[in-house]
């Protein structure tokens, strides 16, 4: 009996040992338990900012590489328009060329023209002036035929009334036809110069 009685305090106590092992193991287990759950929630999250950063990362590299397809859509975009302002550069250099050329033909002309109306009027006021030469040299002539006719007379009807006065009377005429003479030789002359 005593020996019974041994053996079963001894099966307690392995008992109590067991469970307070079994105890140590079970808060061992909701431990490990725990830190799992830890470790699957740091996991997820991990999971999820991974998922995330990929997600960024495919989005970076989509605007990246539409950024180089802005890119040289911008440079063939510019070079066009580089294409375009040289050939319209080209054409207005041309045009304004043309232009200029044409602004000095257009001068010649005029200054052709100026030139033919000014020998024209030239030539009119030559003309005119030539016409009032011939006029005064009539006028003037007249009058020196007039006056010389009227001293002849004159000393005609003195010579007839005296035979004093006769010599004096031929001095006279014959001084006034070397004055007439010598007046139409001047007016000669003068009408020489005018001429062209």
């Amino acid at each position: 009996h005593a020996r019974t009685e041994s053996a079963l305090k001894s099966a307690l106590a392995r008992v109590r040992d067991l469970e307070r092992s079994l105890n140590s193991k079970e808060a061992q287990l909701a431990t490990s338990l725990s830190e799992k759950r830890s470790l699957e929630n740091e996991l997820s999250e991990v999971k999820f900012q991974l998922a995330n950063n990929n997600s960024i990362a495919k989005g970076v590299k989509e605007q990246l590489q539409d950024e180089m397809l802005q890119r040289c859509d911008l440079a063939n975009r510019a070079q066009t328009l580089q294409e375009q302002l040289d050939f319209q550069k080209s054409l207005h250099e041309k045009d304004m060329e043309e232009a200029k050329m044409q602004h000095e033909i257009r001068l010649r002309e005029i200054e052709s023209d100026n030139q033919q109306e000014y020998e024209g009027k030239l030539a009119e006021l030559l003309q005119q002036l030539r016409g009032e030469q011939y006029e005064q040299t009539k006028q003037y002539r007249e009058k020196l035929e007039g006056n010389f006719h009227a001293k002849l007379e004159s000393a005609q009807l003195a010579a007839a009334r005296s035979n004093d006065f006769a010599n004096a009377a031929k001095e006279e005429v014959a001084e006034t036809r070397m004055r007439v003479t010598t007046l139409l030789s001047d007016l000669h002359q003068c009408r020489n110069q005018v001429k062209p």
